[in-house]
């Protein structure tokens, strides 16, 4: 009862003091979880503010741990009020260049198993509106998406899955997101275990194997940048595509300038732009005098 009457209060006080800070909304909040094996969740999320705010409040129905936040423009003052829910306020002093806040947290909550198979489910609800979400389920190592379920793997449904060749990736991506609940969850099972007790193949069979592997590494390694390339740009809005585009065909490094140049945007939404693929860790930025180099990070982009 005493958690009960403490959560109503803080969702009052979250609702009459804050609520100023938040007239103009969030530009892109982007939610990553990378889960491992033994139940535990990290999880990264980043929110880039349309205007600065000096207040931002977020409510987590789950409890979480060894939290820290930063912002672009310094160190974030945020308190998590830490219970069977998680309430955190942060105190922030953000500029019109520098409007971005990074939360990092674990929670063992995210992860529930059930007859040998694993459900993850969270709700990152945010209360004002938003431009564009982000967001990625990076499940264990060896662990796959169950089939056969009626709705399908992941809800919201995803189409859109990436690998590493050791973890599957499960990605969202939504645009103008107002009152509308952000939860998400994903149904994921071990896969194939390679130590299982088989019978041995022959040493013709894994000869004919070999062969079959040799003829079509040289198209696998083909098609392995251009899928990745595929992924990233998908959840790219149009201005990211004009600029990244911008960087490719310059051979991956380009100056800023030319940036505004090739795409005919203004300096400021470039400026704003690059940011946002520095801050994704598609783009390196490197000042250089008055103005910016700007690099692929070719792990990231796939090149």
């Amino acid at each position: 009862m005493r958690n009960f009457l403490a959560l109503t209060a803080f969702v009052l006080a979250f609702s009459l003091v804050l609520a100023p800070a938040f007239a103009d909304g969030i530009s892109v909040y982007s939610i990553d979880a990378d889960l491992s094996r033994d139940g535990r969740a990290l999880v990264k999320m980043v929110v880039t503010f349309d205007e600065p705010v000096q207040e931002f409040g977020i409510l987590l129905p789950f409890k979480i741990s060894d939290f820290n936040a930063d912002s672009s423009a310094g160190p974030a003052d945020c308190q998590p009020a830490l219970d069977d829910v998680s309430a955190i306020t942060c105190r922030l002093n953000l500029t019109e260049e520098r409007k971005t806040l990074e939360m990092n947290f674990t929670s063992t909550d995210l992860v529930k198993t059930t007859k040998g198979k694993y459900i993850f489910a969270g709700d990152f609800t945010v209360k004002i509106p938003v431009k564009n979400v982000f967001a990625a389920v990076r499940l264990p190592e060896g662990m796959v998406l169950t089939s056969g379920l009626p709705g399908g793997a992941t809800v919201p449904f995803s189409n859109s899955t990436s690998t590493d060749g050791r973890k599957i990736t499960v990605i969202w991506r939504f645009t103008e997101v107002s009152q509308k609940p952000l939860s998400f969850q994903v149904f994921f099972e071990p896969g194939i275990d390679p130590a299982t007790n088989l019978t041995p193949p022959s040493w013709t069979v894994v000869a004919l194997l070999g062969i079959i592997f040799g003829g079509i590494i040289a198209l696998v390694f083909m098609r392995r940048r251009k899928r990745t390339q595929e992924v990233v740009f998908s959840v790219l809005d149009d201005y990211e595509k004009r600029v990244i585009s911008s960087i490719e065909k310059a051979g991956g490094t380009i100056n800023q300038k030319k940036i505004v140049l090739d795409t005919n945007l203004s300096k400021a939404k470039v400026s704003r732009v690059v940011q946002k693929l520095a801050e994704r860790g598609l783009v390196e930025i490197d000042r250089q005098g008055r103005t910016n180099i700007v690099k692929f990070l070719k792990k990231n982009i796939g090149s």
